[in-house]
């Protein structure tokens, strides 16, 4: 549909075909080289340390938010009362996550230009980063991993079902005495903090000019929350954490648009200075 719409905007001039989509393919690039280089760092620092290390902290942070509850006794309490396709809706949502990366990617880059593009990719690089630092420091994995008859009781008809189960087994082999036969793949071991709270949050900052997605992104988050919680993805203080790095990788990226607004206002004032009208006023 987006190449459709570019053919037929463009009819008149060919020449914006190009421009859009190169506007789209640079900042694409920027988050693929990106992405790369977050899972080769995500499995050394998992060859490094115990990947469920603090798990034992989050556990006893989320006890003191649920008073006394766990986040895998409260999906094993609502798992009794739902019907069993809220799995498959559960997933459906956990995994659209990235879709909302890749069009909030084209939306963005197309409308707004290469610049804001790359900034976008920029915030969300930003807070893997973040994310990789608060996993080498405080290494965790999430309820799933901590949970010894997870897989006992967990539908085994779910994708999630056997992704995790090869992350708790790509966890041990990145570790164990066989890591030389690991490769770098795109295994995730971070539960705190929750990035899939903060791309979302990240996603809702870039499009927030375009008050009806913001509706249904602001709808679709929220539904989010318990779909993470029900697979046993994270604990609650991740979705907390999630919040916060979000928050921070955005600050740091505005901070940086601020400096460019500055300089580029900066230069524009100096070049009109120089010119022979400015002179010949002066």
């Amino acid at each position: 549909m987006v190449i459709v719409e570019l053919f037929d905007r463009g009819r008149e001039h060919t020449i914006s075909i190009p421009k859009a989509v190169l506007t789209v393919v640079t900042p694409a690039i920027y988050l693929f080289v990106g992405l790369v280089l977050v899972f080769a760092y995500n499995d050394i620092i998992a060859a490094a340390k115990d990947t469920a290390r603090y798990d034992w902290l989050f556990m006893r942070a989320d006890s003191f938010l649920l008073h006394g509850h766990s986040v895998t006794e409260l999906a094993r309490k609502t798992s009794s009362t739902i019907p069993s396709w809220t799995y498959s809706v559960a997933e459906s949502l956990y995994f659209g996550m990235f879709d909302q990366m890749g069009a909030a990617l084209l939306l963005i880059s197309i409308c707004l230009g290469i610049r804001q593009g790359l900034r976008f990719v920029g915030a969300q690089l930003t807070a893997y980063y973040l994310a990789l630092a608060i996993f080498f420091l405080w290494p965790s994995m999430g309820p799933f991993y901590m949970c010894s008859d997870h897989f006992a009781h967990f539908p085994k008809w779910l994708a999630t079902y056997g992704i995790q189960q090869h992350e708790v087994w790509k966890a041990k082999l990145v570790s164990g005495p066989a890591r030389a036969s690991a490769r770098v793949d795109t295994d995730y071991f971070i539960a705190f903090p929750c990035l899939h709270i903060a791309h979302p949050l990240i996603v809702l900052w870039f499009t927030r000019q375009w008050k009806r997605i913001t509706y249904v992104l602001v709808a679709y988050d929220m539904l989010l929350v318990p779909a993470i919680l029900l697979l046993e993805w994270h604990y609650v203080v991740d979705l907390i954490g999630g919040a916060a790095v979000a928050a921070l990788a955005i600050w740091l990226n505005h901070r940086a648009e601020d400096v460019d607004s500055s300089a580029h206002d900066e230069s524009d004032v100096l070049e009109r200075q120089s010119t022979p009208a400015a002179i010949a006023v002066g």
